[in-house]
This record gives structure tokens, C-alpha cells and sequence, in this order.
């Protein structure tokens, strides 16, 4: 089947499990994680996302994540470079990190 003949969904589909692939790859890992270009997703993305082996996929809507949302369209906090300690403080006391100890099993955060 050549490129252009593809639907949209065989389309995200196809370049999701492509580019997995190539990072698995390359660098030697299995990636777990999917931050979706410009943060675009509906349903037919985040299947293709599911399909392609990712076991989680963010938005780039903010917002803490919930993974009662479903664990494919899950929003974020925008973390900038050059954050201040203060306002990296303020995100997490918020809860934020609440919910990336739920989803990712992080059990730690460190502030440098």
C-alpha cells in the first residue's frame, strides 16, 4: 500500500509505530511514552498510540493529568526551561505530583 493511498488513521497509525520503532532502536530502549505532536489527539489517534505499543500518551492541554480520562489523552504541566524553584514549588504543591506518582510510579521528586 503506498503512502498516500493510507487513511488518516492508517496514516497516525503507521507513523507512530514507525517512529516507536526507530527510538527503540536507536537508542537502545523500549519507549513506554508518547507526547502527541502539537498535542492533537481524538479517539482514532489515541488508538493508533495504543496500538503502536505506547502505554501512556499526553496532550499538550494543561492541566493535571487524570488518568480516569484515559490514559491516551492525558494533559500536562508545562514545565519551561529556566522555571524558577519557586514557581517548580508551585506546580507541585498544587498536586501535580500527585498524580505522576498514580500514573508513572514516580516516588520521588528532588528540587537541585
Amino acid at each position: 500500500m503506498s503512502k498516500s493511498s493510507r487513511t488518516s488513521y492508517e496514516q497516525r497509525f503507521w507513523e507512530m509505530n514507525d517512529s516507536k520503532s526507530w527510538l527503540d532502536q536507536k537508542l537502545g530502549q523500549k519507549t513506554k511514552y508518547l507526547c502527541y505532536p502539537v498535542g492533537r489527539c481524538n479517539n482514532q489517534t489515541a488508538i493508533a498510540a495504543q496500538k503502536s505499543g505506547y502505554a501512556r500518551a499526553t496532550t499538550t492541554q494543561p492541566g493535571s493529568a487524570n488518568a480516569g480520562e484515559g490514559i491516551y489523552g492525558l494533559k500536562r504541566v508545562r514545565i519551561v526551561p529556566n522555571i524558577s524553584d519557586s514557581g517548580f514549588v508551585q506546580l507541585i504543591s498544587t498536586g501535580c505530583w500527585k498524580h505522576a506518582v498514580a500514573l508513572f510510579g514516580v516516588d520521588r521528586i528532588f528540587l537541585l
